[in-house]
């Protein structure tokens, strides 16, 4: 069978307009429905022959068609894209309306592309939740946490001011070796060392702790290795 090129191209972004998952739509300057791929159809559960011809802004609750049909006309407007988020039946969507131009940089059609984020959005609310959980379980804990790399704090909380009497600030601006006794701080360091090369050491041990009022305090530290913002601390 003869194939003219011109079907041939149609047929190719045909499929590349189905492979994706995302929802594609290309509408006149009215809104009205020129072509769709078969993952419109699935989500707006209306077969693809139906859906051409149709006007865009029936398509989702009256409560949104005003944001869409308001994104289409700045586009027109603009001859740039705008991308917009909304959500309905326990879903979030992020839309975005490119521009088609002809020859003279006239908008003569918006291609629409709609990405389901629902599972993106709702796992980076868990992980939010998450931290903030563990967050208030560290804060309010009744021991020192802290996190370091190097000879430097990346995070401590508050009760490390209780103990050493200096400020969150000057916590965090300081060495990390200042606030244990000079009779100690070798001894740990040599530790720390074989704890970050893999030693098989023992997590706990004892050293005083060197207040900012200069008096001084037995200590009990349990220390292990843990990846913090993607590098090992």
């Amino acid at each position: 069978m003869d194939i003219t090129p011109q079907k041939k191209a149609q047929q190719t972004i045909n499929a590349l307009l189905n492979a994706s998952r995302d929802v594609s739509l290309l509408l006149d300057c009215a809104g009205t429905i020129l072509a769709a791929n078969h993952a419109a159809s699935v989500r707006y559960q209306i077969p693809l022959t139906d859906l051409i011809g149709r006007d865009a802004y029936t398509l989702v609750p009256a409560d949104y068609s005003p944001d869409q049909q308001y994104g289409v006309e700045e586009v027109i407007r603009t001859r740039q894209p705008v991308a917009y988020t909304d959500s309905w039946n326990k879903k979030v969507y992020e839309n975005t309306l490119y521009p088609v131009l002809d020859a003279d940089a006239t908008v003569t059609a918006v291609a629409f592309y709609s990405h389901d984020a629902s599972d993106e959005v709702a796992g980076k609310q868990a992980l939010k939740e998450s931290e903030e959980k563990y967050r208030l379980v560290v804060e309010n804990s009744h021991d020192t946490i802290y996190i370091y790399r190097g000879d430097t704090f990346l995070f401590i909380n508050r009760q490390a001011e209780d103990l050493t009497g200096y400020t969150h600030e000057e916590l965090m601006q300081r060495d990390i070796w200042d606030f244990l006794h000079p009779d100690d701080r070798e001894r740990l360091k040599q530790r720390a060392l074989q704890r970050f090369a893999g030693g098989a050491i023992s997590s706990a041990f004892e050293a005083r702790i060197l207040k900012k009022d200069g008096t001084v305090r037995e200590g009990q530290f349990f220390v292990d290795l843990v990846d913090f913002l993607g590098r090992p601390a």
